[in-house]
Order: C-alpha cells, then structure tokens, then sequence
C-alpha cells in the first residue's frame, strides 16, 4: 500500500471501521512501516476529536473523498526525506 492509497482511497473507511480484514492489515502494516503516515492518522484523529469537543461538526468524516493533491505530495516529501 502507498502513502497516497493510504490516504485517499482507505483512511476514512479504516477510521469508521468498514475496512475488509485483508485491507486493514495492509493499512496497519503501511503505518507500522511509515512514520509520515503514523503521524498524519495521529494528526487526523486528533483534529477530529478536538472539532467535536469544541462542539463543532466535522465536515466530510463520514465520507471524506480524497485529500487535496498538496497535502498527499507534502507528505510524500516529507516520506522521501526532502
């Protein structure tokens, strides 16, 4: 599984736990082998649970689409090391 894979076509089924069992070890061996991405699930949980104690919505959580092509190429650099 790649960064942009994990982020744009898994992360919100894997967040509202409707990921198949063979996607989800896939997904937990990509985190399991990937910092950038430990940190930015971290980081979206986080933001998430912060909008909802502010009594906020959180637009899109139940189906979040894709991640804006800036934010999947920031963390494929910061993957690379650039």
């Amino acid at each position: 599984m790649t960064c942009e894979a994990l982020i744009n076509r898994f992360l919100a089924d894997y967040i509202d736990g409707s990921l198949s069992t063979a996607r989800k070890a896939d997904f937990r061996l990509h985190l399991a082998l990937c910092r950038a991405c430990r940190r930015y699930v971290a980081s979206y949980r986080r933001t998430i649970r912060l909008a909802r104690e502010a009594g906020g919505s959180v637009p899109g959580v139940e189906s979040l689409g894709e991640a804006p092509a800036e934010l999947v190429e920031a963390i494929l650099q910061v993957t690379r090391g650039s």
